[in-house]
């Protein structure tokens, strides 16, 4: 976190506490929802698109969606030119997201591709307990997978483009400050792929904070035949099932560790948290700064006259 960032972080958590700053603050001390949404989609090069999505409460199956699109181009004479499949799901439960994306060119003669694309997102309200006042929490989150892509020419000129991308974000909004957001993102390359984040976030225990993470990823694939015969190939984004909340930190004011101290989810999910050592949030100095604010503006309010 750069200075600038780190001052703004500081002015709105100050408004927070200070009661000045309503609209800069998180939307945790008013009823949350606790929701899973799932939505994919496919779109073909000057062709057909589609999508579909389900929201869920946790309490029922995970929310699913699944969209499958087969799509050929037929010559004048009723012959296959171009042919292809895009496969587009999605999945959310508690603490597990994740898409599965493949678009799969078995026949290509001429110029055919198509796009996939995945999201799955979770809320959830925590409440913390174990100890008393103010805290800080700081929570981090990971997506991992593999990008693939295969190419097979029937032509010296043949030619194939494969991309695409997967994003995690991962959230944190309490009576007390601001949403805190961290996001990573994961290029498309060839082989197993991973990404983590963290945040931290003042916290008032007993108080519920809101917790929202979610993940997004596209897959593309194209080909461009350069001779007569046919050529075929194909893409895959697999990242099922691995999407999520790694761990969750408590923290005392000074930036240690609290011991025994619990969180609460009102979906029922057992989040992992850190026992021994921090997660990977913004570096001490911004903690020291934040505590600093926090307890000054609340011995300014308790002197100030009733």
């Amino acid at each position: 976190m750069n200075t600038r960032q780190l001052l703004q972080t500081h002015s709105k958590f100050f408004l927070c506490v200070a009661g000045l700053g309503a609209v800069l603050c998180g939307r945790a001390s008013e009823a949350s929802s606790v929701t899973l949404s799932a939505t994919s989609s496919y779109q073909w090069v000057a062709g057909p698109s589609g999508s579909c999505g389900e929201s869920s409460p946790p309490a029922a199956p995970p929310a699913i969606s699944n969209c499958p699109s087969n799509f050929t181009i037929l010559d004048g004479r009723g012959n296959v030119m171009d042919q292809g499949t895009i496969v587009a799901t999605s999945h959310a439960a508690p603490n597990d997201l994740g898409s599965v994306l493949l678009v799969n060119l078995p026949q290509v003669l001429g110029f055919f591709g198509g796009t996939a694309f995945g999201t799955a997102a979770a809320t959830d309200v925590l409440t913390i307990t174990g100890g008393t006042g103010q805290g800080f929490l700081g929570a981090t989150g990971m997506a991992e997978g593999a990008f693939s892509g295969t190419t097979i020419a029937g032509n010296a000129g043949d030619t194939s483009l494969a991309g695409g991308a997967a994003v995690f974000e991962l959230s944190l909004s309490s009576s007390l400050a601001a949403t805190q957001t961290c996001d990573v993102s994961i290029n498309f390359a060839i082989g197993p792929q991973q990404g983590s984040c963290g945040v931290l976030i003042p916290f008032t225990f007993g108080v519920p904070v809101a917790l929202d993470y979610s993940f997004s990823v596209n897959l593309t694939y194209s080909a461009r035949t350069g001779g007569p015969d046919p050529m075929s190939g194909g893409a895959s984004a697999a990242f099922g099932d691995t999407a999520l909340v790694t761990s969750l930190g408590i923290y005392n004011l000074d930036g240690s560790l609290l011991g025994g101290a619990s969180a609460i989810a009102a979906s029922g999910t057992e989040y992992n948290i850190a026992a021994a050592s921090p997660v990977p949030v913004p570096e001490p100095t911004s903690v020291v700064l934040l505590a600093t604010g926090l307890i000054v503006t609340l011995r300014r309010r308790q002197a100030m006259p009733s």
